[in-house]
């Protein structure tokens, strides 16, 4: 009894990480939820939802070592995660950095066996203080920058859902959680 307990606690550490998706695949599209309101002219001319899918693939497909990295209408997914992804929120006016602070919320689900595992928010922020080259950015350049951060915490959460994720700084009157929480853990 000693024995199995003894084994059974040395093998805990390596059973853990299987918690953590092997394979993950994006599905696409990345769409915006419902309830998102975001200006008609940055969702045209910035293209949120093609960044964010672009940044997404290019970590998951060189993670995946066999090439692929996304998946049109979870079709094909034997052996791989999949993760959905919606646009929650996307703030900011024209005007680069000029007209402050630009910030987007993405919500995102893992699906194994075709069984919801996880769920997750992340936001992320400009800081709103124009550093040295910020003032010559594009509003949507500015965008990029907070998909690009978006992606590393969604595909950081999809191989270790322990990870803490530091979020971009956000104004104190606005506070929201700096650590991205699991909304549904399994």
């Amino acid at each position: 009894m000693k024995k199995t307990l003894v084994i059974a606690i040395a093998l805990l550490p390596i059973a853990l990480p299987s918690l953590a998706a092997d394979k993950v695949l994006l599905s696409l599209p990345i769409v915006y939820s419902d309830e998102t309101e975001v200006r008609d002219k940055i969702k045209d001319e910035c293209s949120l939802e093609a960044v964010l899918a672009e940044q997404l693939e290019q970590q998951l497909t060189k993670r995946n070592k066999d090439g692929r990295g996304v998946v049109e209408e979870d079709k094909d997914t034997a052996g791989y995660a999949v993760m959905r992804v919606q646009i929650a929120s996307a703030v900011g006016n024209g005007g680069g950095s000029w007209s402050g602070r630009k910030s987007m919320m993405v919500r995102a689900e893992l699906v194994e066996e075709g069984k919801e595992t996880r769920t997750v928010e992340f936001r992320r922020a400009t800081s709103g203080v124009p550093r040295f080259w910020t003032p010559f950015r594009s509003t949507c350049a500015l965008f990029r920058h907070v998909s690009k951060g978006l992606s590393k915490d969604l595909y950081n959460w999809a191989y270790n859902p322990k990870a803490k994720i530091e979020n971009d700084p956000v104004e104190p009157a606005k506070a929201e959680p700096a650590v991205a929480e699991d909304v549904k853990a399994s």
